[in-house]
């Protein structure tokens, strides 16, 4: 449990920093943020923020990346959070961690024994997916449009972080 806490302390602490240069507390903020992002790093950060800036409300919004990025452009959020494989077009962005996708499957599935599966495997297989405009399905889509193949029809879409779980 200890290792899964350093990065993620490690990221809360960047992410505190990136508010922070957005200048001063003005007394309210509006965080849109993705799902992932809004479960398992925000709520750490903004109880720290909280305790520094007692005097700012902060308002947290979940959504997926393609949401987050809307109300951003919309001004219905002062800042965003997505994992997204590319920048948002139009907006002004900064790299304040990065994370690695891995592919999980059950102990008695054939890749569990595999070290290694191909992108031809991962492309034909139905997965289980994030819904479209999570920027996690997106990393997947585009690594796999890179190699010039195409994802087969998801087995399932949960629309939440359970999928992670």
């Amino acid at each position: 449990v200890l290792g899964l806490a350093v990065p993620v302390l490690e990221t809360s602490r960047r992410l505190e920093a990136g508010v922070a240069a957005l200048g001063e507390p003005v007394g309210s903020l509006v965080v849109a943020a993705s799902q992932t992002i809004a479960e398992l790093l925000l709520p750490g950060w903004l109880l720290t923020h909280r305790a520094a800036a007692q005097d700012a409300s902060v308002r947290l919004i979940a959504g997926n990346s393609a949401d987050v990025t809307d109300l951003v452009r919309s001004g219905a959020a002062d800042v965003g959070f997505t994992e997204t494989p590319a920048a948002p077009i139009g907006l002004s962005s900064l790299v304040v961690d990065e994370d690695e996708l891995v592919v999980v499957v059950a102990p008695h599935h054939p890749w569990a024994s595999a070290s290694a599966i191909t992108s031809d495997e991962l492309a034909e297989t139905p997965l289980l997916l994030r819904e479209e405009g999570s920027g996690t399905r997106a990393t997947v889509e585009a690594w796999l449009d890179d190699a010039g193949l195409t994802l087969a029809p998801p087995a399932a879409v949960l629309e939440t972080t359970g999928i992670i779980r």
